[in-house]
């Protein structure tokens, strides 16, 4: 790696951030003795009868970090057999009425359960894939889907995806990875510092700053990712311990302490022997 290859950075300029949400994980059980709704009545048909079994609401981001609400339903088709649909909230009849939504659904798939062990089967789909107007296709998996005989129970719904954040920190990995932490705690790799090193460290000339510089004697020197080909690492907000023997300085005080009582006592005794010769009388 050379000097050419690098370039200053400031952290101060990192602009806000916002990230699509692409993955999501849907969690629910749906109740095995619930009743079978005709065709006619299913949320695919988006009429004003339809009669879904159980409802869960999403909240995605698109790219521009806008929030969008999906509702999706769930609707028991045949045995072992249920429907799901999402909408988007945006599209609903009212604020207080769902169907029909002034558009049809965004995707709809089907779920077959294991009438022994309540989960999916092998063949069964076990994801959706929800298309976020202005973003990404949004796939939630359904894996954990259960068909129990108890009510409809949504237990977890997690969505990746963040709205427009301003940089709350910035972390150093070891390997000198900088990482900008955002307010809403998306933490994301901004750019990597090299490490630099000589074949004699010792003979680099330490000026102010905490800084060193090139000399001659030092020899050449290389530059590479921090943590590799023998190089160090980088340890962030680390205080470097103190290479002070305390006991040894202490040992070292007391021994000077002493010796300059002890001269000054030989001081002061010959500044009295020298009054006793001056004030002698003849």
């Amino acid at each position: 790696m050379l000097f050419r290859s690098l370039e200053v950075v400031n952290v101060a300029e990192f602009a806000l951030e916002t990230v699509p949400s692409t993955a999501g994980t849907l969690t629910l059980n749906l109740p095995a003795d619930a009743t079978i709704v005709a065709a006619g009545n299913l949320p695919s048909a988006n009429a004003a009868t339809a009669a879904p079994t159980g409802k869960s609401s999403i909240i995605a981001y698109d790219n521009l970090g806008r929030e969008v609400t999906f509702d999706v339903y769930m609707t028991k088709t045949a045995a072992d057999t249920w429907e799901v649909t999402a909408y988007d909230r945006s599209a609903a009849a009212s604020p207080t009425a769902s169907f029909p939504y002034t558009a049809g659904p965004l995707v709809t798939t089907s779920v077959v359960f294991d009438p022994t062990t309540g989960s999916l089967t092998g063949a069964s789909a076990n994801s959706i894939t929800i298309p976020v107007p202005n973003g990404s296709n949004l796939e939630m998996d359904l894996s954990e889907f259960t068909q129990f005989a108890t009510d409809f129970q949504v237990s977890a719904i997690n969505v990746n995806g963040n709205p427009a954040s301003n940089v709350d920190r910035v972390d150093f990995a070891e390997d000198g990875t900088v990482y900008a932490v955002y307010g809403n705690g998306q933490r994301i790799a901004q750019f990597r510092i090299p490490v630099a090193t000589v074949a004699s460290p010792d003979q680099l000339l330490s000026e102010t700053g905490n800084i060193f510089k090139l000399t001659p004697d030092a020899g050449e020197f290389r530059v590479g990712v921090a943590g590799s080909s023998g190089l160090g690492t980088i340890e962030s907000g680390a205080l470097e311990s103190s290479t002070v023997d305390l006991a040894g300085e202490l040992t070292t005080m007391i021994q000077a302490q002493r010796s300059y009582t002890a001269n000054s006592k030989v001081f002061q005794t010959g500044s009295e022997m020298l009054d006793v010769l001056v004030n002698l009388k003849r």
